[in-house]
C-alpha cells in the first residue's frame, strides 16, 4: 500500500510536468504564429511607408491607416524614416499575446515585437505609351488594330489579334502572341518586371479645389477645380455632359456617364468604378498630367464608346476596357488592360510622362 501511494504521487507529479510541457508547447505555437503575423504586418507597413516617401511625403502621415490596414485594433505600430539606412523607412510594431495554459504557471501574457526596413530609390526611366503592371493572367489583349507611336510593355503577356505597329517596340515578361499583320518593323522582346508608376491621392488632388456634396444624379454644370463627395452613394449622369476640370470624385462606389462627355482637364475617381457608356472627348491634361484616372483598389474603368484623350489614362489597381475606338496622346498606364476591342491609336507624349514617379521599393531588413 505504501508503494502504491508513492506511485500515485509520482504519477500526479508526472502529469503536472506533462501539462506544463503541453502548456509551454501551445503557448510557444501561439507566440510564434503571432510573431509571424506581426512580421507580415510590419513588412507591409514598411513597404507602404516607402511608397509614400517615394512620392515625396512623410511616411508618418498615414500612421492610423497603416495600423488599421496591417495590424488591426490590437498592438502598436510606428512608421518613420530610417536613421540607419539611406532613403529607407522603418516600421516597428508590438502586440500582446495571451499566455493561455502558461498562465497557470504565472505567464499571463507575452509581448511580441517585429521590425522591418524598406528602401526606395529612383527606378528605371519611364517611356511607355502603353503599360500593363499586372503579372497575373490573362495577358493584355488587343482585339482590334493597334497603332502606337512609342513603346508598349506588359509585366505579363500580350496577345494581339489585329494589325499592329509599335514604333519603339514591344516588351513583355512572359511573351507576345501576334495573330495580325505587322504594319511596321516592330521589335518584340522579353524583359524583366518593371515597376508600375504610383501617384498618391495628394498628388492628383486639384490644388485650391472647393468641395461639393453630390449623390444620385447631379444637375447643373460642373466646373473645376472641384472635389465631388458622393457620400457613399453612386453618381449617375443621365444626359450628355460638358465638364470643366480638374475634377476629383471621392466616396462614390460607382460613377457612370450614360451620354456623351466633353471634358476639359482631368477627371479622377478615388474609391469607385468609372463607366462611360457614350463617347468621350477630353482635352487639356489636368492635375499631374492626368486625363482620366481611377485610384481605388480593384476599381475599374470601362469605355464603351469611342474616346479621344489628351494626358495620362491611369488605373494602377484595377482593370481597363476600351470597347470602342480610342485615340490617345499621352499614355495608358494600368494594373491590367483587359481588352482593347476597337482600334487604338496611342501617341507617346514625353512632356507628360518624363516625370512619372517610378521608384524601386524593396525590403532590406
Amino acid at each position: 500500500m505504501r508503494r502504491s501511494g508513492q506511485s500515485m504521487v509520482l504519477v500526479a507529479l508526472f502529469l503536472v510536468f506533462l501539462l506544463g510541457i503541453a502548456a509551454l508547447g501551445l503557448t510557444y505555437g501561439s507566440v510564434a504564429y503571432a510573431r509571424t503575423q506581426l512580421q507580415n504586418a510590419v513588412d507591409a507597413a514598411a513597404l507602404a511607408g516607402a511608397q509614400t516617401a517615394a512620392a515625396g511625403q512623410s511616411p508618418t502621415l498615414n500612421q492610423s491607416w497603416l495600423k488599421s490596414k496591417n495590424l488591426g485594433s490590437r498592438g502598436h505600430l510606428t512608421v518613420r524614416f530610417s536613421q540607419s539606412v539611406a532613403d529607407g523607412v522603418r516600421a516597428t510594431a508590438s502586440t500582446t499575446v495571451a499566455g493561455g495554459f502558461a498562465s497557470l504557471f504565472g505567464d499571463r501574457s507575452f509581448t511580441v515585437s517585429a521590425t522591418a526596413v524598406a528602401t526606395y530609390s529612383a527606378g528605371p526611366p519611364f517611356d511607355y505609351a502603353l503599360f500593363q503592371g499586372s503579372q497575373n493572367p490573362p495577358s493584355l489583349t488587343v482585339n482590334g488594330s493597334l497603332d502606337i507611336q512609342g513603346s508598349a510593355h506588359s509585366n505579363g503577356g500580350m496577345t494581339i489579334d489585329g494589325s499592329y505597329c509599335v514604333t519603339q517596340g514591344i516588351t513583355t515578361v512572359t511573351g507576345t502572341t501576334r495573330h495580325g499583320p505587322a504594319g511596321c518593323a516592330t521589335a518584340v522582346t522579353q524583359t524583366g518586371v518593371i515597376p508600375l508608376p504610383v501617384w498618391t491621392l495628394a498628388q492628383v488632388t486639384p490644388p485650391g479645389a472647393s468641395t461639393e456634396t453630390v449623390s444620385g444624379t447631379p444637375s447643373g454644370p460642373i466646373t473645376g477645380p472641384i472635389i465631388l463627395n458622393g457620400q457613399g452613394q453612386d453618381i449617375n449622369f443621365n444626359s450628355s455632359e460638358a465638364l470643366t476640370g480638374p475634377i476629383l470624385v471621392v466616396n462614390a462606389p460607382a460613377v457612370t456617364f450614360d451620354g456623351s462627355v466633353s471634358l476639359t482637364g482631368s477627371l479622377v475617381v478615388d474609391g469607385g468604378n468609372l463607366t462611360f457608356n457614350g463617347s468621350v472627348s477630353q482635352s487639356g491634361p489636368g492635375t499631374a498630367g492626368m486625363s482620366i484616372a481611377v485610384l481605388g483598389q480593384g476599381d475599374n474603368i470601362i469605355m464603351d464608346g469611342s474616346s479621344s484623350l489628351e494626358g495620362i489614362f491611369y488605373d494602377p489597381q484595377g482593370s481597363v476596357d476600351f470597347n470602342g475606338s480610342a485615340t490617345i496622346t499621352g499614355a495608358v498606364i494600368a494594373n491590367r488592360v483587359e481588352n482593347l476591342n476597337g482600334s487604338a491609336s496611342i501617341t507617346y507624349d514625353a512632356q507628360l510622362t518624363n516625370a512619372v514617379p517610378v521608384k524601386t521599393i524593396q525590403l532590406v531588413q
